[in-house]
């Protein structure tokens, strides 16, 4: 048995020791083949047998990049970016402040959305769907963005792609009403993966 790299994380694809004999594995070093990747541990962290055949597939519980499974509610290659800008991988402030943000600035925009959904005012709405659209993009929110870019397209008298145009105002007014109550869903589930991440889900 030996430990790799606490940083090693994610698909190892195959490893071979790098010097002496499988029978002193423990504390020789290892040659760690995984996600394109080539580098040597003997430092501790996670604990992977070895077989005599060298050879190991081995997917982390928190995949490829060392996140949970967000699914399609969250692209993940955007939501590292913000990752990074963390000093502290453990605590996490800097991003979590970020994430946090947009969850009070979510909601605020929700409430206003249905106070112009009272009024009519496509034009306030297809505004706020446009703002929310580029913030949620920021993050990751997919699922979040793509609605939001449905709101801002509707509150223009456009179609959900944009490309045709609604001159029906009572048209558009129920296209937004089905779309903020999705949009509002889709917050919701990743609001709660994101605060599970943070660990702040109780």
């Amino acid at each position: 048995m030996w430990t790799p790299d606490e940083k090693c994380r994610g698909l190892v694809n195959s490893f071979k020791l790098a010097e002496g004999n499988p029978t002193t594995a423990p504390t020789g070093l290892l040659r760690l083949t995984w996600a394109g990747t080539d580098s040597t541990s003997n430092s501790p962290k996670k604990l992977i047998h070895f077989s005599s055949s060298f050879l190991l597939t081995l997917t982390s519980e928190e995949g490829s990049s060392g996140l949970p499974d967000f699914g399609d509610t969250i692209d993940v290659a955007t939501f590292e970016q913000i990752l990074e800008m963390d000093d502290d991988e453990e605590e996490r402030e800097f991003s979590k402040s970020i994430v946090f943000d947009f969850f009070q600035q979510a909601d605020s925009t929700f409430d206003k959305m249905d106070d112009y959904l009272e009024k009519k005012d496509l034009a306030q709405l297809s505004a706020l769907g446009h703002f929310l659209k580029g913030s949620s993009a920021t993050l990751g929110m997919t699922k979040v963005k793509e609605s939001c870019e449905k709101i801002q397209h509707y509150g223009a008298h456009k179609d959900e792609t944009g490309t045709r145009d609604e001159p029906d105002d009572e048209v558009c007014l129920k296209n937004l009403k089905a779309v903020i109550a999705q949009a509002k869903q889709e917050f919701k589930v990743v609001e709660r993966q994101l605060r599970k991440f943070y660990h702040d889900d109780e």
